[in-house]
């Protein structure tokens, strides 16, 4: 099993989910009142025939309009009809906005080949949520590609044998984390937002964003405990580090 960081930037992230790109070749980088830093770091996971994403980005594009997602991956000599799987943790824009390669025009999928697993419950929430949150236009485009949907239904379960989800709900209500397994019995964790970056294992940090935050710090603490004795390896989305 590899894994491989697919870094789409840092940026500012203000009360309003306005991402703003930080220029890493400045030496200094003026704060945004008001707002966080993130990086956005989708992963790909070669596993045996597989090619899996875990999320998909914020869906902003090269001066080529190419999504940067595709263009890490090209990198890597990998084309978007490669992916075989497509895993994500939850529908928030910075997470899934590179479902589609070109909205504005029609509802392709980027990764087209692959099958995506989507928690139904989640789907529902976001219909039903504000558009701040959840990019609605993103969100009712998936009823039109239902076919490469594999909608997960349960609180918990497998996929295909060497893949483990569960609604982990703090960071939102149906939030899911995923755990990837291969024959020599390795871990791969992937936390979404409910752990977003390295320093979450280290210390006890209650979010102003989550939806649980309580709920999100004490998974975080068991997270760490358990991976730290069955030797996980953890993928940090918004962490700049791999």
């Amino acid at each position: 099993m590899e894994i491989f960081p697919l870094f789409e930037g840092e940026y500012w992230v203000d009360n309003n989910k306005i991402f703003t790109p930080i220029d890493l070749n400045t030496t200094s980088i003026e704060p945004v009142k008001n707002a966080i830093k993130v990086a956005i770091k989708p992963f790909l996971i070669k596993h045996k025939q597989h090619l899996i994403l875990c999320d998909l980005g914020l869906g902003f594009k090269n001066k080529n309009n190419t999504l940067n997602i595709v263009e890490n991956l090209q990198k890597l000599n990998i084309q978007p009809h490669d992916i075989t799987m497509v895993l994500l943790s939850h529908l928030h824009k910075d997470h899934c906005s590179g479902l589609f390669t070109n909205l504005e025009t029609d509802s392709q999928l980027t990764f087209f080949n692959a099958k995506h697993y989507i928690h139904r419950q989640e789907f529902h929430y976001a219909l039903n949520t504000a558009p701040e949150k959840y990019p609605h236009v993103i969100i009712q485009n998936l009823l039109k590609i239902e076919s490469q949907i594999s909608w997960l239904e349960q609180d918990s379960g497998w996929i295909d044998d060497f893949i483990y989800y569960e609604i982990s709900g703090g960071h939102c209500p149906y939030h899911q984390v995923f755990k990837v397994f291969d024959t020599n019995k390795n871990i791969v964790f992937f936390g979404g937002d409910e752990l977003p970056q390295y320093k979450f294992l280290l210390y006890k940090i209650k979010t102003f964003y989550d939806f649980d935050p309580i709920k999100s710090m004490h998974l975080r603490s068991q997270w760490a405990k358990i991976g730290e004795l069955e030797n996980w390896k953890f993928l940090y989305y918004h962490d700049a580090v791999f």
